[in-house]
């Protein structure tokens, strides 16, 4: 029997003291040790965040995300460079090869980026490593208690709540997130809709044609490029109601109507 054994069976309480303290201390250290929701991570990633008031998605594309694109990919352990571009904001993507020094890389990408000749005035580059920490996000959490209804509390977080926090200095954006999409659901009656020559193709093809903005080109102000939409979003039950929906009945009153008018005109003119 070796001498560690020995020892143990001839202290029994001593090393039943131990082991008690041992676990009494396991559980202290497990009960202090940080928690946090976002720990600091480390990701080979570059992101470069390009700020362009005024400008179209189509203006971003070509002035700033393409050239910081060319940019990225001259650096070294590149793997992938992806990219968003819209009204206003584009978005660089920049994956490195696990092990890259990041310091190095994102001052690399930087230089790179300041060096960019024919950037917009409004543009201003922001480089972001693959860290948690390096990310300006602030993240809040609302409950509107018992009785509350769920639809109510997102209109008022709306109305009240995000105006204020975007008014704020140094706020870019504010997201809404965590609420469920309203959902509008037309249902035909089939013999009525039959009566009246409505079929569910031309109810879909309405509601497709209205509610949809569109891009209709730029204006210039000043030296200032702003986009221009055409369209506006539906946004009420009541508007999706009053969609003009063209059927075999309005669409015979109507041809009737413009021959009606186009023999009144003939007759006028015969008169005269």
């Amino acid at each position: 029997m070796s001498r560690l054994t020995l020892f143990s069976v001839r202290n029994r309480a001593l090393i039943a003291l131990a082991t008690l303290f041992a676990v009494v201390a396991g559980l202290w250290s497990a009960s202090a040790l940080p928690r946090e929701l976002f720990p600091s991570l480390q990701f080979p990633v570059l992101v470069v965040a390009t700020p362009a008031q005024g400008s179209s998605a189509s203006v971003v594309e070509e002035q700033v995300t393409k050239p910081v694109e060319i940019a990225a990919q001259g650096l070294n352990n590149v793997v992938e460079v992806q990219s968003t571009s819209a009204d206003g904001f584009s978005s660089v993507v920049v994956e490195l090869d696990y092990g890259t020094d990041m310091g190095s890389a994102q001052t690399d990408l930087q230089r790179a980026v300041l060096a960019l000749p024919n950037l917009p005035d409004t543009a201003t580059p922001q480089i972001f490593a693959g860290n948690l920490d390096d990310f300006p996000i602030i993240q809040l959490a609302a409950v509107g208690g018992e009785g509350v209804d769920e639809q109510d509390l997102v209109d008022r977080l709306e109305r009240l709540v995000v105006p204020d926090i975007e008014d704020l200095d140094g706020v870019r954006a504010v997201t809404l997130s965590g609420v469920a999409d309203r959902v509008v659901t037309v249902d035909l009656d089939e013999e009525e809709a039959a009566d009246a020559g409505v079929t569910i193709p031309a109810v879909a093809q309405v509601l497709q044609a209205n509610g949809v903005v569109m891009p209709g080109g730029t204006v210039l102000d000043g030296d200032t490029e702003l986009p221009v939409q055409v369209g506006s979003r539906l946004t009420s039950v009541e508007e999706i109601a009053a969609l003009p929906l063209l059927t075999p009945q309005v669409m015979g009153m109507q041809q009737a109507a413009a021959g009606e008018a186009q023999q009144a005109a003939e007759d006028a003119a015969d008169a005269s």
